[in-house]
């Protein structure tokens, strides 16, 4: 617990109570501006719908709405990178300090080997217009391609390896930017 307390509008207030006040809002902001940061990639692009050729009627480019994200059957995997980008970090930022955030952090790093797989598989199946017209062929394709993925030789657990380095990383900046700021404090 640290022990140094600050004067803020004529009461004494403790670091460890101030902090609980405002964690969950700079937890909110910190989210927010994640989400910004993911989809950045997809704002500075002008955001329009990507062409869809799977529509009733044809469309130029200049006519399709703005959206999002670029939901299309050929950029499912760009729709994960986008919304992915800014996760890995969250576990850097908010730590391991407690049961729930290393139940966040597993859950993440699942998500994070699951979740491309799963898109993977979507992609594939959605992207095989041959099979469009058959609905229960195309799920079994996807299927087929998800268990294939999934595996080691399906590289998706390969994903995992920059995210532990990334959250290592962060972990070991958050904790010498931790330090450094009690030096300062108690100095």
């Amino acid at each position: 617990m640290l022990a140094w307390r600050f004067q803020a509008e004529g009461v004494l207030v403790s670091v460890p109570a101030r902090m609980k006040a405002i964690g969950p809002v700079s937890y909110l902001v910190v989210g927010m501006l994640a989400a910004i940061v993911g989809l950045l990639p997809w704002l500075v692009t002008g955001m329009h719908l990507p062409i869809q050729n799977l529509w009733a009627a044809d469309s130029v480019p200049e006519d399709m709405p703005i959206a999002l994200l670029p939901f299309s059957q050929y950029t499912i995997t760009l729709v994960v990178a986008v919304v992915v980008t800014g996760s890995a970090l969250a576990v850097a930022w908010c730590g391991l300090a407690s049961g729930g955030r290393v139940a966040g952090a597993i859950v993440s790093f699942l998500a994070l080997w699951i979740g491309p797989t799963l898109f993977t598989a979507v992609s594939a199946a959605a992207g095989t217009r041959v099979l469009a017209a058959y609905p229960a062929e195309m799920r079994d394709y996807g299927v087929q391609v998800f268990f294939s993925a999934l595996g080691g030789k399906g590289g998706s657990i390969a994903l995992l390896i920059p995210a532990v380095i990334v959250m290592v990383l962060g972990l070991a900046v958050r904790r010498a930017l931790r330090r450094r700021r009690l030096q300062v404090a108690l100095a």
